[in-house]
């Protein structure tokens, strides 16, 4: 998975903060030690346990306003998230203000959602 190949490129990660973090999944691949917080819009396909160090946002248009509040983090991870929002540069530079050292971003294959949905 990704998570695991970035963070074993970078030991010494102490701190992820993942904006649109789903589920949580990226937490069950971070070496012991490693703090976890993250962030997404409250849809209901996610389980919500309290455990796993996630908020959910049930306004999608307060998303913003509520990453401006958050303390920084060492990494912060934007995995297939910037292109499900209406200005994706504003939620970059976010990223970008709340990273201490590093902002991965992951964004899907274009070519390969044009095949998957008949586009081409």
């Amino acid at each position: 998975m990704l998570t695991h190949w970035l963070v074993s490129r970078y030991p010494g990660c102490q701190d992820i903060f993942d904006v649109g973090c789903d589920d949580g999944i990226v937490k069950t691949r971070l070496p012991a030690g490693c703090a976890y917080r993250g962030i997404d819009i409250g849809a209901d396909i996610y389980s919500r346990a309290p455990d796993k160090g996630i908020q959910y946002i049930e306004n999608a248009e307060a998303i913003e306003s509520e990453l401006r509040d958050y303390q920084p983090a060492q990494m912060v991870f934007l995995f297939d998230v910037l292109e499900h929002t209406a200005s994706f540069v504003n939620l970059f530079e976010i990223a970008l203000d709340l990273a201490t050292e590093r902002v991965f971003v992951s964004l899907p294959n274009e070519t390969n959602l044009r095949v998957a949905m008949g586009i081409f």
